[in-house]
């Protein structure tokens, strides 16, 4: 234990010299968020409106080692740093879905709507979404507290985005940087971070 501590503080003075602009919250807050699991992660804690915050990235290592869910974290942030303005140009920031009780769900991103039907799966914490075209896609999905982590495999994520949203856009041409990114880190999955809507008094 103490030498997974030091470990662990010798991979955070490391970022804080060579990635001076590293987001250490968002790094801790991956490390908590693996090392909590997914308890909070269940069929009715997905219930609601979710509005995106930011991208989200994960890497697999392949073991629950302390120092190996620090580095990966500290490339995660990176990833997510790099996807924030292609996000932005798609228009992801403008994202919210709403997963109802019934087993449907809506999205929007600004006028564009779009609706469909899911499943969740209790056993490996994923959702399969459905479109009205009977497309479907499924993403890991990680819920703690108020906020919710949805990633596809990286290869499989601008189709998935453009699917369930109803994007018309030309999102293929960001394909190049989701290449990168695969060619970078093994294992990538790639989606994004929202945040709970709360719900309005009467």
């Amino acid at each position: 234990m103490k030498r997974n501590f030091i470990l662990l503080m010798l991979v955070f003075y490391t970022v804080s010299v060579s990635v001076q602009a590293q987001d250490i919250k968002s790094i801790l807050t991956g490390i908590v968020q693996s090392a909590v699991g997914d308890n909070l992660t269940t069929e009715a804690s997905i219930v609601g409106t979710w509005n995106y915050t930011a991208p989200a990235c994960e890497l697999s290592t392949g073991n629950d080692d302390l120092l190996a869910t620090a580095g990966n974290s500290v490339a995660a942030t990176a990833a997510e740093s790099y996807l924030t303005k292609v996000y932005q140009k798609i228009g992801l920031d403008q994202c919210v879905i709403t997963f109802n009780e019934d087993g449907t769900y809506t999205t929007g991103m600004g006028k564009v709507k779009s609706n469909g039907t899911y499943t969740f799966n209790a056993q490996d914490k994923s959702v399969t979404f459905k479109t009205k075209l009977g497309i479907t896609f499924t993403a890991k999905v990680a819920v703690t507290i108020n906020s919710m982590t949805l990633t596809f495999n990286a290869d499989k994520l601008l189709a998935a985005v453009k699917a369930i949203t109803g994007y018309a856009g030309n999102i293929t041409k960001y394909a190049k940087t989701i290449n990168s990114l695969l060619e970078k880190y093994e294992g990538i999955s790639l989606g994004f971070q929202l945040k709970k809507q709360r719900d309005k008094l009467a």
